[in-house]
């Protein structure tokens, strides 16, 4: 990217790429959200070790939107807030 003034920016899928893509982008970006359909990041992980790497996400300054309906997305790809 270049030096644009990014206020937000939307990652869609919370696996291990989008979550290294939103890191990346938190470095860019004022506000950094992971959207995902279910009730975590990574759901094949344990639930105890994803509520350690959403508080890392959470202290990097990225936020994860759960539970996300398709409505929900199609709002975010529309560039409306739902939150």
């Amino acid at each position: 990217m270049r030096s644009h003034n990014i206020n937000n920016a939307v990652v869609f899928g919370g696996g291990f790429i989008g979550i290294e893509i939103a890191e990346n982008l938190r470095k860019k970006a004022r506000n950094v959200y992971i959207a995902v359909r279910g009730n975590q990041i990574l759901p094949n992980f344990d639930y105890d070790m994803v509520l350690q790497i959403e508080a890392r996400l959470s202290n990097l300054g990225v936020n994860v939107l759960k539970n996300l309906t398709n409505e929900d997305y199609e709002k975010l790809a529309e560039k409306k807030r739902i939150w």
